[in-house]
């Protein structure tokens, strides 16, 4: 019985580290996200309930990305780089979560809503259009 009752506890932490999946839907193309995002404004929010972060931020036609970010009462401005690999994403951050370079597809939900789906297919997050 404490072998069963181990082992669903093992089995729930590991579920619950998976990630939330990414929505179903038709991920954007690089011409896409050059017309529909780049210099537009963008309201972020983290799919990890966890660490819940929001931001406003502009991926610029210089490929520079900055925005301004809260979670947990904190907040800050951050700078980051962006190009297009194919009709991914890829992000250089600096300094912010730890960084180095992610790359993601951007999945478009709803009119100017996009879900921007990890490299496991989780969902990193929910990006609306504003401006």
């Amino acid at each position: 019985m404490r072998k069963i009752a181990v082992l669903a506890a093992v089995l729930a932490s590991l579920a619950a580290c998976a990630g939330t999946p990414a929505p179903a839907g038709t991920d954007i193309t690089a011409a896409q996200f050059q017309s529909d995002i780049v210099g537009k404004t963008l309201k972020y929010q983290s799919a990890d309930a966890r660490y819940a972060v929001s931001s406003v931020s502009t991926y610029k036609p210089d490929g520079s990305l900055t925005g301004d970010w809260s979670s947990g009462g904190k907040s800050g401005h951050y700078e980051a780089t962006w190009k297009l690999n194919g009709n991914l994403v890829c992000v250089t951050e600096p300094n912010s979560n730890g960084g180095g370079t992610t790359c993601r597809a951007w999945r478009m939900t709803a009119p100017k809503v996009y879900a921007e789906v990890n490299p496991d297919g989780s969902l990193h997050g929910t990006t609306t259009v504003t401006q």
